[in-house]
């Protein structure tokens, strides 16, 4: 049966269960990891691996999904991730890791009960452990997980966990300290001869990995369902584009949802912490400073500054100094490390220019004639520098004559 035909069958819903999701299994079910925070192309297309790629589904017609091969009617719509670079913590469970970090020791990670026999308040063979397993399971049986009394256990166990006589470890022997909770999501260890440490969401995983599937009970977590390190989430899930489909306005612009809206901003940071860059690379970065031809020439001249400091970010280049350059037309340089494109442009600033457009048809006779030809009043010679440094031209155009704005070889200015 081809998956076409595969996602057309009707399932039968058994039964719903909430809980934590595996990060494997996210990336099990995610049809396509989500790595640039594009989404249309200037063609209309959608980026490869990017917020709106088909493989997630199609809301527009006549379009095939990727993943499954229907159109939009018939498409179940798939999920993507985003393989975070850091750990961030799952803000809707921070009471979960409080009552995780109380509970458990900062070292060996089991719970602060004690698990040798004689410690049971009625039963002098069982533990404290075993005391209180079964009254986890007795509550379960007769009210239900997310009853009253199963919330209130739970809370007992957290409170005798974390009380003064527990600040050394039955297990292993190390100092606990006192757990705070900076509201929303900073965790804090506070101890008496140490001062309080802060906890990241990394030190917080590591901490949530090593606790036992036998003490989850006392957590109120189920070890055939769920882990608590869980809560710290190192893939993201992407929903499907049909939840957060996007419209097209009169205009014919594109306009996304909101919760596309942030996956960009999580993509970006996601890509600041990895060190990738967070645009495209332009035609002039890929072609570097020799390769300006597109930019006028006189632009580059009159600003060296700001493409000193521009070129030396984008492309990465050589800060030390080549030597003296030739003077501008204010006579002066500017004290700082030049970037590749002034070099070039200085150190090619004194080549001989080709001939306007409009002289490039003239002979040879006619160029003599032109140059030593007398002048006319007090008009200077074609070609010839003026008072002020720039070159005249009696016929080139507005564009050609800006051009000219340079000193000439030879000249004391």
């Amino acid at each position: 049966m081809s998956a076409r035909d595969a996602a057309k069958i009707p399932k039968r819903i058994e039964s719903i269960k909430f809980g934590l999701m595996d990060p494997n299994e996210i990336r099990k079910m995610s049809s396509v990891e989500i790595k640039t925070a594009d989404t249309y192309k200037d063609d209309g297309h959608a980026y490869k691996q990017g917020l709106m790629d088909p493989k997630m589904g199609v809301i527009d017609p006549g379009i095939r999904c990727e993943t499954c091969g229907n159109k939009h009617e018939e498409c179940p719509s798939h999920f993507g991730h985003i393989a975070l670079e850091l750990p961030i913590m799952h803000i809707g469970f921070t009471n979960l890791i409080k009552t995780s970090l109380k509970s458990t020791c900062n070292t060996c990670s089991k719970v602060l009960l004690h698990s040798s026999a004689e410690t049971h308040p009625l039963d002098p063979e069982k533990s404290e452990q075993d005391f209180y397993r079964d009254r986890v399971n007795d509550i379960i049986i007769k009210h239900g997980v997310g009853s009253r009394e199963f919330k209130t256990i739970i809370k007992d166990i957290e409170k005798e966990c974390s009380s003064k006589k527990r600040t050394i470890c039955m297990h292993c022997g190390s100092e606990q300290g006192k757990i705070l909770l900076d509201k929303p999501s900073t965790f804090k260890e506070k101890k008496a001869d140490k001062g309080e440490h802060k906890l990241n969401a990394r030190d917080i995983r590591e901490w949530l990995e090593r606790i036992p599937d036998e003490h989850l009970i006392f957590l109120g977590m189920d070890k055939d369902s769920s882990r608590p390190e869980w809560t710290i989430m190192k893939v993201l899930p992407v929903p499907p584009i049909t939840v957060r489909p996007s419209i097209t306005l009169d205009s014919g612009d594109r306009s996304e949802d909101d919760l596309t809206h942030k996956l960009v901003d999580v993509l970006r940071i996601n890509q600041r912490l990895s060190g990738e860059p967070r645009r495209r690379r332009t035609p002039v970065d890929r072609r570097g400073p020799v390769g300006a031809s597109a930019v006028s020439l006189h632009h580059l001249l009159r600003q060296p500054d700001q493409w000193d400091s521009s070129c030396q970010t984008s492309l990465g280049t050589s800060t030390q100094d080549p030597g003296p350059a030739p003077q501008g037309q204010g006579g002066q340089v500017p004290q700082q490390p030049l970037g590749q494109a002034s070099q070039f442009l200085r150190s090619h600033g004194n080549q001989p220019r080709p001939k306007p457009r409009h002289q490039r048809g003239r002979s040879a006779r006619e160029d003599r004639e032109g140059a030593d030809g007398p002048n006319q009043g007090d008009q200077p010679q074609q070609g010839a520098a003026t008072t002020d440094g720039s070159a005249w031209s009696g016929r080139a155009s507005g564009r050609q004559l800006h051009h000219a704005r340079r000193p000439l070889q030879g000249s004391n200015h």
